[in-house]
């Protein structure tokens, strides 16, 4: 039996399932971005064997549902790019192991300059498309590279442990020998409040072949309900 699904519908459901996900509006994950804070976490690069440094990962949980990620901001400021002017930093994303340490690599980002004096928010793009399952713990990882370890970048603290969204802010970590070993993770309330971050994302769309089922099992009952339709008495 064929089945004829409305032109105007099929149309309408494949334009959906087109749409790239940064073209969406985005949901809120998590974020404490408008949280009070007074002080900040400076990091260094690494240089082994005798220069310490400082890498901060925010771990963030999902909520309920799952999301395409879009953007991660963090509160960052006093941009030093040092002596020689060699000073970096980059963003991670991985899936935080059982133990609040660095999983799984997900992606890298792209960013928004950072000011020399002051903080801003600033935007972090992921470089490749990123599925974040519901209920499960990411870290996001922000590293520092220079070759003599001077330079630098803040990045802010809360004052509290309060959140917004659904998601939370279950953990911060840090290390001092550019990720080989980790010193937490140190949980709120005892290890002190989350880095300044805010998660966003969009709720997948399913594939164009999931539209085209549904709009087809739309049609047959639309159909359906036609064909049984009972005729006014008259």
């Amino acid at each position: 039996m064929k089945v004829r699904v409305p032109l105007p519908a099929m149309i309408a459901l494949l334009a959906l399932a087109t749409i790239p996900p940064g073209a969406r509006a985005a949901d809120l994950i998590v974020s404490n971005l408008t949280e009070p804070h007074s002080s900040f976490d400076t990091l260094r690069a690494y240089v082994p064997p005798n220069t310490s440094g400082w890498d901060s990962a925010q771990g963030f949980t999902t909520g309920t549902n799952s999301y395409l990620l879009d953007t991660i901001s963090a509160n960052l400021g006093n941009f030093d790019p040092g002596p020689n002017d060699d000073y970096t930093f980059s963003a991670d994303l991985y899936a935080a192991n059982s133990d609040g340490t660095p999983g799984t690599f997900l992606t890298s980002f792209n960013h928004a300059a950072v000011p020399a004096s002051g903080f801003a928010d600033v935007v972090f793009n992921p470089i490749t498309q990123v599925l974040l399952s519901a209920g499960t713990t990411y870290l996001f990882v922000l590293k520092s590279s220079s070759a003599d370890g001077k330079g630098g970048v803040a990045w802010s603290y809360a004052d509290t442990f309060n959140s917004s969204g659904p998601g939370t802010l279950p953990y911060f970590n840090t290390s001092y020998d550019g990720g080989a070993t980790w010193n937490g993770p140190f949980a709120p309330p005892i290890g002190g409040a989350p880095y300044l971050i805010q998660v966003n994302g969009t709720p997948p769309v399913p594939e164009p072949g999931s539209w085209l089922l549904s709009a087809i099992g739309f049609g047959a009952a639309l159909k359906a309900a036609r064909r049984f339709r009972p005729r006014r008495a008259g």
